[in-house]
């Protein structure tokens, strides 16, 4: 517990900004990047489940996914915005639910290496972006008033990004 005074002002004014540790911030969401290549066809499957203990859900959540050649006859489930230029597809899901069922994203597409013929493993990367927000951190900080009834203390909604999450 700390406590603050401050002069008064008309405009809120952050009394604290904070980051922790990596060891004390749960992961917030279990992704897995499953790839299989069988002749000249590339099938991919990214699962995704959110911490059940988050103090919320998981909103924004964007799933990129940088495909290894230009794209043709693609088959995506569910739907996804395809950026030709840069080759990639994303998945824009509104929420995550706590306790939800796994999710499924897929991809399947035609590439002109054959993998049994002693080409070149195809590398298949994806990017994970998230918000959240929330009266407490997804480790469980939260602000309150010291003493109940005051009036001139707004408890305001942490809003938390994620950085880049990359997995292949």
């Amino acid at each position: 517990m700390f406590h603050v005074r401050t002069a008064p002002s008309e405009e809120p004014i952050p009394i604290l900004k904070y980051s922790l540790l990596p060891r004390l911030t749960p992961l917030p969401l279990r992704v897995r990047l499953i790839k299989r290549h069988s002749g000249t066809l590339l099938s991919v499957m990214i699962q995704y489940v959110s911490n059940p203990d988050l103090p919320a859900p998981l909103t924004d959540v964007t799933f990129v996914l940088k495909l290894p050649v230009d794209p043709s006859l693609l088959k995506v489930s569910p739907k996804a915005v395809l950026n030709r230029p840069e080759r990639e597809l994303r998945w824009h899901v509104q929420e995550i639910p706590q306790k939800g069922a796994p999710g499924r994203l897929r991809v399947r597409m035609p590439v002109d290496s054959n993998e049994e013929d002693g080409g070149e493993e195809i590398e298949v990367v994806g990017y994970v972006k998230f918000s959240a927000q929330g009266t407490r951190s997804l480790s469980g900080i939260s602000l309150r008033p010291a003493s109940e009834g005051k009036t001139d203390f707004y408890e305001v909604n942490h809003r938390y990004e994620s950085g880049v999450y990359m997995c292949n």
